[in-house]
Parts: structure tokens; sequence; C-alpha cells
């Protein structure tokens, strides 16, 4: 059976192709290791990989239907792209909103369990409790009317 004959044909990979393959992942993992912050490089590596694999189905269809493969990856990319422009342009005024309301509802918030606090039957919560929720609100209060010493100081 030749390798071009149907969509449930496979190809084999030869020894050749398989060697690289097996020294661009080491390659890749290399890179990875000298990264500055190979935590974050990885899981750029774990989920372009996961992508790569997850359209991999879309862009065999594509390719069915006459489309190059790389014409068929720009695509997804182009849609998916988008897609999250819609979503962004839906969700983000909502989100900054809600921000918004939550942050003008920090000091009542802030408040309410400062007297929750001192009306507790926990003795720890009534002393600690309190003092950290007064402390909390006062810095909160502070941040708002002028952030900038909070965060020259966070920087430092």
């Amino acid at each position: 059976m030749d390798s071009n004959d149907g969509e449930n044909s496979r190809r084999v990979m030869t020894p050749k192709q398989a060697m690289a393959n097996t020294a661009a992942v080491l390659l890749v993992m290399d890179r990875l290791a000298a990264h500055p912050d190979p935590g974050r490089s990885r899981l750029s590596a774990i989920l372009a990989v996961t992508f790569a694999a997850a359209i991999t189905p879309i862009v065999r269809w594509l390719r069915g239907r006459g489309l190059s493969q790389g014409q068929s990856v720009v695509a997804i990319y182009g849609a998916v792209l988008v897609l999250l422009a819609v979503v962004g342009y839906f969700a983000v005024p909502t989100l900054i909103d809600q921000g918004t309301e939550f942050a003008d509802d920090v000091p009542s918030i802030l408040t309410d369990l400062e007297e929750q606090a001192r009306h507790s039957n926990n003795s720890f919560l009534e002393t600690s409790g309190t003092r950290a929720l007064r402390r909390a609100r006062l810095q909160y209060a502070q941040l708002r009317s002028d952030p900038s010493p909070v965060g020259e100081a966070a920087v430092r």
C-alpha cells in the first residue's frame, strides 16, 4: 500500500528521520534548560506542543479540502486570533467594570469583616483578626489615595 493511498494510511518514519527528530527534541530541551526562567519556557513549550497536537486533525481536514499544510496552520491561527479578539471585545469591558466595582467595595468589605471579627467568640479572631483587617483597610486607603509610595516600596 502506497503512503498516499488514502486517509488511513500511515507514513513510516525512517531511522534518519527518527534520529533528526530526536536531535531536535534534545536541542530544544537543552535550550529550555539554559533559559533564564526555565519553568516559564517549559510551560510555553508544553502549551505549544499541546496546541500543535490539538490542531493536527483540523490541519489534516483542511489539507483534504485542498489547502497546503502552511495555509491550514495560518488559517487556524487566524481563526483562533479572531476568536480571542471577539471574546476580548465582549469580556474585557465587563471585567474592567467588575474590577472597578470590586475595588470600590473593598473598604466596606474589610469594614464588615473587621466588625465580624470584633464580635467573634474566638479570642484570636477578636484580637489578631481585627488588628489585621484594620491594617489592611488602612493600607488599602493609603494605596487608593497615593499609589506611588507603595509601588516604589514593592520594587525595592
